[in-house]
């Protein structure tokens, strides 16, 4: 088993500094370049941890996991790896019991919402064919100059809990209705963990299996306090942490240009039920002002079914 290497692209930085470079260009490259397939990631790339959507939580084993494919992509002289998520190789199991039916459309999805928002934590992501198979395509990270989060030290631990990032994945897994971020899908620059990155969004956007499923990562961390009481009896309580401005005036920003996320999100085949769910969470922490979460939605904004949001 070998690295990938990084990509071939010459990084050029446009009006908005990005962590991924010149992203116009990566998705221009995955859009029309060829692909050649490598193999599954776990077969290329070492240490790679297994990619499957909330496996853990409904207790399905490794042989159900989904299928990540390695390729690389080329056109006019540059290359670029990426992992490609075929709709052939998704979990059924887990399909069954999310009652997600396609989970690629909403890898792209992510990639979507982040870019609308600015907050330019999710890899280049786009919808493609690869050898017959539709499915999505996304910005591979080198292993390299990135790592998992899970592998950081105490004082990287510190850093990332310290970052704007660290603020941003919170609201943007809110806005998302993710249920399953965990240290495996978060990654990190190595030489700065303060830059993180949010990978694998199989199933957001589905309010049901947010309000059902374990919720972690840093809209947890944010929104709730766990701690022993004199007879050593866990006690949790919900928390109150003010949005910075900088995330305030990103949600006002995508807010006001709504309609381009919305017709983006149609294209690719988000229901117009779970987009309205969408807009509704964003409306909601926009006018909270706090990080939200399944934890503290109620004691903040009062009583309201989710199930009623896209009647909002």
């Amino acid at each position: 088993m070998s690295e990938l290497p990084s990509p071939s692209i010459e990084i050029e930085k446009g009006e908005v500094e990005s962590r991924f470079g010149d992203k116009e260009k990566i998705v221009e490259i995955m859009r029309d370049g060829s692909v050649e397939v490598l193999g599954n990631i776990e077969e290329i790339v070492d240490d790679v941890p297994g990619h499957e959507n909330i496996v853990k939580m409904v207790k399905v084993g490794s042989p159900n996991r989904n299928q990540v494919i390695a390729v690389k992509v080329q056109k006019e002289g540059e290359t670029m790896f990426c992992i490609f998520k075929p709709a052939d190789g998704e979990n059924p199991k887990v399909k069954e019991l999310t009652t997600v039916k396609e989970f690629y459309p909403r890898e792209c999805a992510a990639y979507l919402i982040s870019e609308h928002f600015s907050f330019d934590v999710v890899p280049p992501t786009i919808i493609r064919e690869v050898d017959g198979k539709i499915g999505a395509l996304q910005l591979f990270l080198d292993h390299e100059t990135h790592m998992n989060y899970s592998k950081l030290d105490d004082a990287g631990f510190i850093e990332a809990h310290d970052s704007n990032d660290w603020g941003q994945i919170a609201v943007l897994d809110w806005i998302l209705a993710n249920c399953e971020r965990h240290e495996e899908n978060m990654m990190v620059e190595k030489s700065e963990p303060s830059k993180l990155f949010a990978i694998d969004h199989g199933i957001i956007l589905n309010s049901s299996n947010y309000l059902e499923m374990a919720l972690r990562g840093p809209s947890l961390q944010l929104t709730m306090k766990t701690r022993k009481n004199e007879n050593g009896a866990t006690i949790d309580h919900t928390l109150e942490n003010t949005l910075p401005d900088f995330i305030i005036q990103k949600l006002r920003s995508g807010l006001n240009n709504h309609q381009v996320l919305t017709e983006k999100l149609k294209e690719i085949g988000i229901p117009e039920n779970e987009i309205n769910s969408f807009w509704a969470r964003v409306a909601d922490i926009y006018q909270a002002g706090k990080y939200l979460s399944k934890y503290n939605y109620d004691s903040i904004m009062g009583e309201h079914l989710w199930g009623n949001r896209s009647a909002r």
